[in-house]
């Protein structure tokens, strides 16, 4: 797939639908058919998160910044409280749900010139719910 233009341009188009590459990369796999460089940082992020849920399992506290790929890092943190033998540890549930917290927190306050960096969004603000207005008595307003 890789050897002609058309290949590489289809692979090229499918990372970009996945949201594995810019524009920088794009060019490159376009230019080269080559992945390595393209999918180093990504890759580096799987590494990063397994560590982080190691240290976890250790019974560390690891520190989330504003570059981490945070939605990613939540939902692999979540799955360590995937069972009830991890549930039943206190000490785990703690420190995974204070290290979500960071995620969440730099996702939510991060200047979105750095989530821009690492093609990442602030999460769509969540509104209280409306309550449907109620009449004099008790009854709901139609």
């Amino acid at each position: 797939m890789t050897k002609t233009v058309a290949g590489r341009v289809a692979l090229a188009d499918s990372l970009v639908e996945q949201g594995l590459v810019d524009a920088r990369a794009y060019l490159m796999v376009v230019e080269t058919g080559t992945l390595d460089e393209v999918l180093d940082a990504p890759r580096q992020q799987v590494l990063l998160i397994k560590s982080e849920n190691d240290k976890l399992l250790e019974g560390e506290t690891p520190v989330a910044i504003v570059f981490d790929r945070h939605m990613e890092h939540i939902q692999e943190h979540a799955g360590l409280l995937g069972s009830t033998e991890a549930r039943s540890d206190p000490g785990l549930v703690e420190r995974v749900l204070a290290h979500i917290d960071q995620h969440r927190v730099l996702i939510e306050t991060a200047d979105p010139f750095y989530l821009s960096i690492t093609n990442q969004q602030p999460p769509a603000p969540v509104e209280a719910p409306v309550e449907a207005p109620q009449m004099a008595g008790g009854g709901e307003v139609v």
